[in-house]
């Protein structure tokens, strides 16, 4: 039987949302682990959200799917996927209805790729910009992940390429950042590529 506890949590507002949440995950992981084992014997998920921003086409063009509300609809298809299995079913059924792929929805499907290893490697904000792509990892400098198996193997990667890619520090208007950033850059499939050798 479970003792009954009481754990004192800081109002919300002294420590904000995500500084909440990740209080949470803690507790589910220590105190609490025996009843959400099944959550706690998953890879831990540092990163929720992903925000990519390029110069790049990615997305579906007018002369591909020229109705307006079936491009929302596949957006939103798209935007739910969660397996290479389902992405290559989607291109699989795109490719049915609408012919050969033209180069931007590649690289918007390559973008969804990227999206989900970003996230594994704990990216929060990718830019792909003037052949570059800058990865900006997670903002909160206490989280767990900088002593993860993860943040090691990226840094192993970053000691082992120092001609294509560079570690720094940056300070930004919402405080001191970690980023990596890669150099001729110079397409999508080319930053999936670097992304995927990590």
């Amino acid at each position: 039987m479970l003792q009954s506890r009481r754990i004192y949590l800081p109002p919300l507002s002294i420590i904000g949302p995500g500084a909440l949440n990740e209080t949470i995950e803690e507790l589910k992981e220590n105190e609490f682990k025996e009843l959400y084992k099944e959550e706690t014997d998953k890879p831990k998920e540092y990163v929720k959200e992903i925000q990519i921003d390029t110069d790049f086409e990615i997305l579906f063009p007018d002369d591909y799917i020229n109705v307006i509300s079936e491009r929302l609809n596949l957006y939103n298809e798209l935007g739910a996927l969660k397996t290479e299995e389902e992405l290559a079913r989607f291109e699989k059924e795109l490719i049915d209805r609408f012919g050969e792929l033209p180069t931007q929805v590649i690289d918007l499907l390559d973008s969804v790729r990227i999206k989900w290893i970003a996230k594994n490697l704990g990216i929060e904000r990718l830019i792909l910009k003037k052949k570059r792509m800058v990865c900006y990892f997670l903002s909160n400098q206490q989280s767990e992940f900088y002593n993860s198996p993860t943040f090691t193997q990226v840094l192993k990667f970053v000691q082992s390429n120092p001609t294509t890619c560079v570690m720094k520090e940056k300070e930004t208007k919402n405080g001191l950042r970690l980023l990596l950033t890669f150099i001729q850059i110079d397409s999508v499939e080319k930053a999936l590529s670097e992304l995927q050798n990590i």
